[in-house]
């Protein structure tokens, strides 16, 4: 008994003291997804008309963008972490629209120049490490994160976002 006590002990003691050393070095290292997520899309050849928090609290920011020869608009919300934001914009939409305005929005998301109807977990994994790495050796970073997007009217807005290298950060 004894014996196992001792090899438990030798386990632990090191995880004990590492666990507080993580993360006090975690928090004096931190570098964080958010990193400019306060920065506004710009896209050529579209206007934003309107932008808004669509949940009360978190980081999230959907912005509406217009054509200036078609009617219809996009809404945008660049997702960094995870497939959550994909499930704001419907709710969001959902709750805000009408049932027949809500059956002609077209909804997806355009990631690396592709539009999918949902998330792709694996490549968006890979993108995040990449990004991560890209983060920890302070080299720019100039991939798009993924967009999540709920289209009105028929401009076929989305398609020319995923077509066309048209999207930069305000800076």
């Amino acid at each position: 008994m004894n014996k196992h006590l001792l090899w438990l002990s030798l386990i632990l003691i090191p995880a004990i003291i590492a666990a507080p050393a993580s993360r006090v070095y975690k928090n004096n290292h931190y570098i964080s997804e958010e990193v400019g997520l306060n920065k506004q899309l710009v896209i050529q050849g579209l206007n934003q008309i309107n932008a808004f928090n669509p949940t009360n609290a978190g980081p999230y920011q959907v912005q509406e963008f217009s054509p200036q020869y078609c009617d219809g608009s996009i809404l945008l919300l660049p997702v960094y972490r995870n497939a959550e934001g994909t499930h704001i914009l419907k709710h969001f939409v959902d709750n805000n629209a009408s049932s027949l305005e809500a059956l002609k929005l077209k909804q997806g998301i355009i990631f690396q120049r592709e539009i999918f109807t949902q998330l792709p977990q694996w490549r968006f994994t890979l993108f995040q490490a990449k990004h991560k790495l890209q983060q920890v050796l302070q080299l720019p970073q100039n991939d798009l994160p993924a967009l999540v997007y709920a289209e009105k009217g028929e401009c076929d807005i989305a398609n020319y976002l995923a077509n066309n290298s048209v999207i930069t950060f305000s800076k």
